[in-house]
């Protein structure tokens, strides 16, 4: 089996998608996630930190998350409104994730408010690691513990430094995260591709880490396909847009519904196709306030428009509808097109109006302005399954080529 390894910053549900689809492809896939938050999951899923942390405890634990009610403070303090107090001075922050009263983290504060402290708590309801901050709240340190209350590893961001630590004191000393890191590869023995997912611009930083003065990274995989877009323009090589394989295709019923998401009201055709087709129903969704102009599309009883769309409302949207029509100038919102890709409607669009060429079967791009195309072609899909059956297998087939791409690199090498 094919072994791969990917690396993220955080362990995400994109992330999650991402492992799970390399595993569906058949590749043999570990995560590593270079920020442990406490909470990863137990299978297929490791962070250097819980690596040299569970290597130090005592005992193994099984899962017993920490209710916030019950943690350790000193007699006569109180928990209470989401803090800690003493005497009705306020210590602590107390911060909880779902389920609902499970401890995360406290924040300790002096009394002008300065947070010069954050304990973090796991999945095992212990203290794993704190932060010590300085007066501009930036990290100063931060020490990560094993069940005894050891030191374990002992960072130092602005030094970038870390130490990893023994029963004895010092074990190793690392100058920079890339040494550590280098370290922690060689001790899990983890060889393969290793593929790096950064989901926001910031995660750049790691792009520069090295094994052995080599790049570390095989390949670069983004769902953003503006970060792709920034990642080249930097000079970065053995970059592509990771586009997730389901493991089934919702049922395309070719209802007449169709969705638009545009963040403008500047939307090609539009008027034509609301008046053409009344037995079509468009369904216009925008990220925010929207204009005059597009929220008087609505005096005809075939479209409704929907301001700052909630995400259940988008859920549901998707849900419903059966064509995407990708058909709205300026950026793309809410991942559009990759998602109506993903959910298996089939997507229409404009060749100058086009926000994901790469997922669009060729008969469904229409000329600039060829309304009248885009009118019949709509007109003859609505209740045509077969029809729409042999496009829907071109789209996917297209969505299967950009997997495609993906798989070159993890085939090949650079030197």
């Amino acid at each position: 089996m094919k072994k791969t390894v990917l690396f993220m910053e955080r362990y995400s549900q994109a992330g999650q998608r991402i492992r799970e689809t390399l595993e569906r492809a058949g590749y043999d896939c570990c995560a590593i996630v270079l920020e442990d938050d406490g909470f990863l999951p137990d299978r297929g899923v490791i962070s250097p930190y819980a690596y040299y942390i569970r290597e130090r405890d005592r005992n193994p634990h099984d899962e017993k998350r920490l209710h916030y009610a019950f943690l350790d403070i000193p007699e006569f303090w109180e928990i209470r409104m989401g803090g800690i107090y003493d005497m009705g001075r306020k210590k602590a922050a107390v911060y909880c994730k779902e389920p609902k009263g499970t401890l995360q983290r406290v924040e300790w504060q002096m009394e002008d408010g300065w947070v010069y402290k954050i304990d973090y708590y796991d999945k095992y309801g212990l203290r794993y690691a704190s932060e010590f901050l300085g007066r501009s709240r930036e990290t100063e340190s931060k020490i990560y513990y094993s069940d005894s209350g050891q030191e374990v590893i002992v960072e130092q961001p602005r030094n970038d430094t870390v130490t990893l630590c023994d029963n004895s004191g010092i074990k190793f000393f690392f100058t920079s995260y890339a040494e550590f890191l280098e370290r922690f590869l060689g001790d899990m023995g983890i060889e393969g591709k290793y593929l790096f997912f950064p989901e926001e611009e910031k995660e750049f930083r790691f792009l520069n880490l090295t094994r052995g003065g080599k790049a570390l990274w095989d390949g670069v995989i983004f769902q953003k396909r503006n970060l792709l877009g920034k990642y080249a323009g930097m000079g970065g090589k053995k970059g592509c847009c990771f586009y997730e394989l389901p493991e089934n295709y919702l049922v395309n019923r070719t209802r007449g519904e169709a969705l638009i998401l545009t963040s403008s009201d500047k939307i090609e055709g539009i008027s034509e196709l609301i008046e053409t087709l009344p037995h079509v129903n468009f369904h216009i969704a925008a990220n925010t306030q929207v204009s005059d102009k597009l929220y008087g599309l609505q005096k005809h009883p075939n479209v409704k428009v929907y301001p700052q769309v909630r995400p259940a409302v988008l859920e549901n949207l998707w849900q419903d509808c059966d064509f995407y029509l990708d058909i709205n100038y300026f950026g793309e919102i809410y991942d559009a097109v990759n998602q109506a890709s993903l959910k298996n409607l089939l997507i229409l669009g404009f060749e100058d109006t086009l926000h994901d060429r790469k997922l669009t079967a060729d008969e469904c791009i229409f000329e600039k302005q060829d309304h009248e195309g885009i009118v019949q072609a709509l007109a003859g899909l609505v209740g045509n399954p077969e029809r729409v059956k042999g496009l829907l297998a071109r789209q996917q087939e297209r969505r299967r080529l950009g997997w495609t791409m993906m798989e070159e690199i993890l085939e090949t090498r650079e030197s």
